[in-house]
């Protein structure tokens, strides 16, 4: 892969650094991540002319993207909650309401995260509370969406998979058929359903085909046709927050 950079004058913003990849792929992709980092994949021959030209076609998408980016930066982590920060679940914007309580407890209600704590300066035990809650929040979803696509792999007489919940730096999910098991990113219960039922019915395609060969995305795609989409999804539109 060889990589170079573009520099990109975008609308309401500075001048960008756009990190271009030639790789050996049949299409191109632009990605956007949280952290304002930018790259776009094309085919290794591409002329750098139709790279430029393209770039400067998306540079309304760029800057949206960007901003969106920019205004829930701060709101991704969860390493600090205070009182009306937020963060994405199940891809809805959640905002933090934090207050005095004679028991600790975290509760839903609307598009708001209520964790009562008994003191409210409290960080790492309003932190602790919040995790112990999504945790169970993201298995519960996980495993409903797990319980739903099993028999997809059931009728190939393989034994349903462990499910693991774990935080995960680089990756969304991961299948071990060895060990019978399938770990899903505790932060991916930001995104979007879809985007979860995508991610653990490749898992569990995995417990078929090792590989990335053709048959195991011919066998994805009849189960979940517009997989791409939800993938695409996932890759440039959730902020993952890691």
């Amino acid at each position: 892969m060889r990589q170079e950079v573009y520099i990109l004058d975008v609308p309401r913003l500075s001048s960008l650094s756009i990190i271009i990849e030639r790789k050996a792929v049949l299409s191109c992709r632009l990605k956007i991540f949280p952290s304002q980092e930018i790259k776009f994949s094309v085919p290794r021959e591409t002329s750098s002319e139709w790279i430029g030209n393209y770039l400067q076609s998306k540079k309304n998408w760029i800057a949206e993207k960007l901003e969106i980016f920019a205004k829930t930066k701060c709101y991704e982590t969860t390493e600090i909650i205070r009182h009306g920060m937020s963060i994405r679940m199940l891809g809805q914007d959640m905002v933090f309401s934090v207050y005095k309580s004679p028991k600790n407890l975290v509760s839903i209600e609307n598009k708001s995260i209520n964790i009562g704590v008994k003191n409210a300066s409290d960080e790492q035990k309003i932190k602790s509370l919040f995790e112990t809650w999504w945790r169970k929040q993201a298995f519960a979803v996980y495993k409903e969406i797990l319980d739903k696509f099993y028999p997809v792999i059931e009728k190939h007489n393989i034994k349903k998979p462990n499910l693991l919940v774990r935080k995960m730096k680089t990756l969304w999910g991961s299948s071990s058929p060895h060990n019978g098991s399938i770990t899903i990113n505790l932060y991916l219960l930001k995104a979007k359903k879809p985007c979860i039922e995508y991610v653990i019915l490749h898992e569990l395609v995995h417990f078929l085909y090792l590989h990335h060969n053709q048959q195991f995305y011919d066998f994805l795609t009849l189960y979940m046709p517009d997989w791409k989409d939800r993938k695409k999804t996932l890759d440039t539109d959730v902020v993952q927050g890691l």
